[in-house]
């Protein structure tokens, strides 16, 4: 026979558990299904640490020194000389113990919205050493009470029982600020274990029975009162407050409190008034009861309501102070003259006027009478009682309306040297906004603007001036009458024949609407129209003649030509001499010549070039004489003129055709033109 090799265990189970104590677990195997050779020993692994080797004959082992309730895992390993096998593991708990190391709780005083005692939050941990599966807590509660010289314990009552780890004591049979105990036990299937007893005030809440304050005194803004210490204080009191109408009047941890120090009562007024005790767990507030402060001077009052204005008066009316502090006997209106002034152009000087009563009763409105157009006007209210009046009650200020200004009194006159000088400042009662003064001087317009006083330059030292002085407002104007600046008079103080009258109707019409102005108009501009068409019936009629139209003057004389003269050639201008002329065709009878194209001309005619072709002597001088009758006598110098004017052409063979002329000295020289 032959034998194989031996190979290492096939077939290993994995080992059976059980457990024997909390703190050992026994270990069962079997032999492996194939051994494949002789087995050698066996092991046992807790995890990966051998708790156990042995020979092959043993096939038990209780595993000691194990944790309490712990859970394990376990491995059977088979060997052979060729090789070892390790079988699957297998798993399981230790038994449990009762439960070791139980924790106290923790407790939370809870309170409400208002801060008042709501229960207590207990929350507690399980035990160090469950020793297996905690099935349930229990919480017990009992009353700690400490006297002065010792201390009781109450039996403890169940509160919780059940398997959560957080409970909220919320029974009625808590009292707020109160000592308690608190304890947790825990169980499992072992036993249980119990915490150690903790201690826990509970919250403050609310005061209970809360008296009202006794009043000891008032006055006009003050209460004094005695405050009560509630029955049940339920916490430590904080604070006393007084309430005044449901508002906090006063506080402080005193019992003896004065209401209005801080925010003063309005006297003769009813006040309720309750006691508030305060604890850190929220307030309790006591029944009310009525005070009256007593009466002081009224107060509230307000200002003075203008009603309607008018230029001449102010409806007034007011209401009541809101706090009278006591029966009204009286109202009375104040009325002043305000600063500033209504507005003007020109600078005004402004003192506040002093105050006159216009109403005194028990009447709320008033109407102020007579007063001045365009002018600011203070009013002030006042109310009395027994106590006395209103301190600095409020001026209030209304405007009259516009009215046409009023002349109402002189200007005043003086001289200053050589001028006349006018004011009238105080002449005129405006009643509205100025827009300018126009002085007239003797019917003449010397100053305009806005000032109100004038100087005018005298031409001589008695020299009478007759002034006007017209005021423009925009609501119309008025004029003074004629007012007569007389130098010899007693103080220079002028005289007028018309009786000082303000202004009516006229006053607010404008100059260009009034009747004489249109009139004057229309009679000046029928003046012009009459001009107008004088100018151009004369225009049309007459027509001057055009200096060429004009016909030859006629010759007064016949005078016989001295012999020495110079003859113009009128085809191109050049003089003559004599001596180059035919005197048998060129002369007539009377010695004068006809021919149309040569005349005689004045030798002051003749061009500087001219002049120097004839000898000077031949000029006749004498023959000048005939230029100008009126001036015979009188010697002429030379004329420094050209002999063409440019205004006449050279005749044509048309223009000479026909009747011939003879042409003399005075022909040749028109004196009254300039040709």
């Amino acid at each position: 026979e032959a034998t194989t090799y031996s190979t290492s265990p096939t077939g290993l189970d994995a080992p059976i558990l059980t457990p024997v104590s909390s703190t050992s677990i026994k270990v069962d195997w079997s032999t492996p299904i194939s051994v494949n050779g002789v087995l050698t020993n066996y092991t046992i692994y807790e995890g990966n640490n051998a708790v156990y080797t042995g020979g092959t004959t043993q096939l038990s082992y209780t595993v000691p020194g194990l944790q309490i309730y712990t859970q394990y895992t376990f491995q059977v390993e088979a060997c052979t000389d060729r090789g070892c096998a390790v079988s699957q593991p297998s798993k399981a708990w230790t038994l449990p113990a009762v439960p070791e190391n139980q924790p106290t709780p923790s407790l939370i005083s809870l309170t409400n919205s208002q801060r008042a005692f709501d229960g207590v939050l207990i929350s507690w941990d399980p035990p160090a050493k469950p020793n297996g599966n905690i099935t349930s807590y229990e919480v017990y509660r009992r009353d700690f009470l400490i006297g002065r010289t010792a201390f009781a314990v109450i039996d403890p009552i169940l509160v919780y029982n059940g398997s959560n780890r957080v409970f909220t004591d919320n029974s009625t049979q808590l009292l707020p600020y109160h000592q308690y105990q608190y304890m947790v036990i825990a169980y499992n299937s072992a036993g249980r274990v119990a915490s150690p007893w903790i201690d826990i005030t509970t919250g403050e809440a609310p005061p209970d029975g809360v008296l009202p304050p006794v009043v000891n005194s008032t006055t006009p803004t003050t209460i004094t009162v005695t405050v009560t210490p509630p029955l049940t204080l339920n916490g430590v009191i904080t604070m006393y407050e007084i309430l005044v109408n449901d508002s906090l009047g006063s506080s402080s941890p005193s019992l003896g409190q004065t209401v209005g120090l801080y925010q003063p009562l309005t006297p003769y007024t009813s006040y309720e008034l309750k006691t508030r005790a305060c604890t850190n767990g929220g307030c309790s507030n006591s029944a009310g009861i009525i005070a009256t402060t007593s009466s002081a001077k009224p107060t509230g009052l307000a200002a003075i309501k203008i009603v309607v204005v008018t230029n001449s008066r102010v409806d007034l009316a007011w209401s009541p102070p809101s706090n009278p502090n006591g029966q009204i006997t009286r109202y009375e209106v104040y009325m002043r003259t305000s600063c500033p002034p209504t507005l003007q152009p020109f600078y005004q000087t402004c003192l506040v006027g002093d105050p006159s009563i216009i109403y005194s009763g028990s009447n709320m409105m008033v109407t102020s009478n007579n007063l001045k157009s365009y002018t600011a006007y203070d009013f002030q209210l006042q109310v009395f009682n027994v106590n006395g009046n209103v301190d600095f009650p409020t001026w209030v200020t209304a405007e009259t309306n516009e009215s046409a200004p009023v002349y109402s009194i002189y200007p005043k006159l003086y001289k200053n040297g050589t001028l006349a000088a006018i004011s009238w400042g105080s002449s005129f009662s405006l009643n509205s906004r100025l827009k300018e003064y126009i002085l007239y001087a003797d019917g003449n317009i010397v100053f305009q603007g806005i000032t109100s006083e004038y100087s005018v330059k005298r031409e001589s030292n008695n020299q009478v001036i007759s002034f006007i002085i017209r005021a423009i407002t925009s609501s119309g104007q008025a004029e003074t009458p004629a007012i007569l600046f007389d130098p010899n008079a007693v103080d220079n103080i002028g005289t007028s024949t018309v009786t000082p009258a303000p202004t009516t109707d006229k006053a607010g019409v404008p100059v260009y609407q009034e009747i004489w102005f249109i009139v004057v108009m229309c009679i000046l501009a029928l003046i012009v129209l009459f001009i107008i068409l004088v100018l151009c019936c004369w225009h049309c009629g007459s027509r001057r003649p055009y200096m060429r139209e004009r016909r030859p003057l006629h010759r007064r004389r016949q005078d016989r030509l001295d012999q020495d003269l110079y003859v113009v050639d009128s085809r191109d201008g050049s003089v003559i001499d004599e001596n180059g002329l035919n005197p048998a065709k060129h002369k007539n009878r009377n010695n004068s010549y006809q021919h149309p194209d040569v005349g005689v001309i004045n030798p002051v005619f003749l061009h500087d070039g001219e002049l120097g072709r004839v000898s000077p002597s031949k000029i006749s001088w004498p023959s000048i004489k005939y230029l100008d009758d009126d001036d015979e006598d009188e010697d002429y110098p030379k004329w420094d003129r050209h002999l063409d004017s440019g205004l006449f052409d050279d005749l044509d063979d048309d223009s000479v055709s026909g009747q011939t002329y003879s042409y003399t000295k005075e022909q040749t020289v028109f004196t009254d033109t300039h040709l």
